[in-house]
């Protein structure tokens, strides 16, 4: 918090711009679709579709706004998801599941430890294993034209790991 120069969750305006958590992801991008609609509707524009603008709560950890959204019966030929992401375009939308591992051990004294069972030693076989699952798993896509210029299309992030006794 001590780099913020603005309240993070007070969505200030200054000088034209918005700041704040969540001002480019994806505060942004929903109101820069919301504007595209909104420009549609207003110039008369007809269209042979529907557009359902929707926007995802907590799309980071699983998005159930979507499952909501689904869950209704509502149904889409094509997504656009704003993702801000080193502005580059994403036609396709990976998804996000988010999972908890827990491996265990038995403790033992540091110069008695062949007496106990490593967690970490056991971990770094789990961490190979997801790294493998991911390479396994995006094999497929490598010929998916979507997915031409992103080098891992689904990845799988180990985002922390947590030891002790």
């Amino acid at each position: 918090l001590s780099e913020w120069h603005t309240e993070p969750f007070g969505g200030e305006i200054k000088n034209g711009r918005l700041y704040g958590r969540g001002s480019t992801d994806m505060k942004g991008g929903n109101m820069a679709s919301y504007l595209v609609v909104k420009s549609l509707i207003d110039s008369g524009i007809s269209l042979n579709n529907d557009i359902i603008f929707q926007s995802v709560v907590e799309e980071e950890r699983g998005g159930a706004g979507t499952l909501a959204t689904v869950l209704e019966g509502y149904k889409a030929d094509v997504a656009l998801i704003p993702e801000p992401t080193n502005m580059r375009i994403f036609p396709k939308q990976q998804g996000s599941a988010w999972f908890r591992i827990t491996v265990t051990g038995k403790g033992a004294h540091g110069g008695t430890r062949y007496e106990g069972v490593s967690a970490i030693t056991k971990a770094t076989l789990v961490l190979a294993a997801i790294e493998k699952l991911e390479v396994e798993r995006n094999e497929p896509l490598r010929s998916d034209p979507l997915f031409a210029k992103i080098p891992i299309p689904i990845p799988i992030n180990v985002g922390a790991i947590r030891g002790g006794v």
